[in-house]
């Protein structure tokens, strides 16, 4: 029936002993498996990869780089101490959050070869998680040291 070209094989398709479905078999050929992992593709590998390195970078050395720039360190902008604390708590905070980013990037680009998808995504959501926190930490603290203290 119909074109010998796309042949398959599904539930609804005719049953019948193996013995007797020579001509089916010869018909069908060897066929191909279906691949359990999806190929990964490079592209977006590629971004996840370099936007994670250049987020873990850019917290790790962060004041080195503001240094080389001449920006120095941001609390000596204020006079008041709750906001020259402020500022420091949050640079660090900051800091915090890009590595944590960087590293759910990171996990992302090179863990879907390596890693079961859900332990993947655990991880993932477990750091995209720490970095919101860190997010509202920031502005707990710059609330907290800026207008209450």
């Amino acid at each position: 029936m119909g074109s010998t070209a796309n042949l398959e094989v599904n539930l609804c398709s005719r049953t019948t002993l193996v013995a007797t479905a020579v001509t089916d078999l010869l018909a069908l050929g060897t066929g191909t498996l279906p691949s359990v992992v999806a190929p990964v593709q490079w592209l977006p590998t590629l971004f996840l990869l370099i936007s994670g390195l250049f987020l873990i970078l850019s917290g790790l050395f962060k004041p080195q780089l503001d240094r080389r720039l001449g920006l120095g360190e941001r609390s000596h902008l204020f006079t008041h101490p709750g906001f020259q604390k402020s500022a420091r708590k949050t640079a660090f905070l900051s800091r915090v959050v890009l590595v944590m980013l960087g590293i759910s990037f990171m996990l992302q680009a090179v863990g879907n070869g390596y890693f079961a998808y859900t332990i993947l995504n655990l991880f993932t959501v477990l750091f995209l998680a720490l970095a919101v926190i860190g997010l509202f930490l920031i502005i707990g603290t710059t609330i907290y040291f800026s207008w209450i203290k």
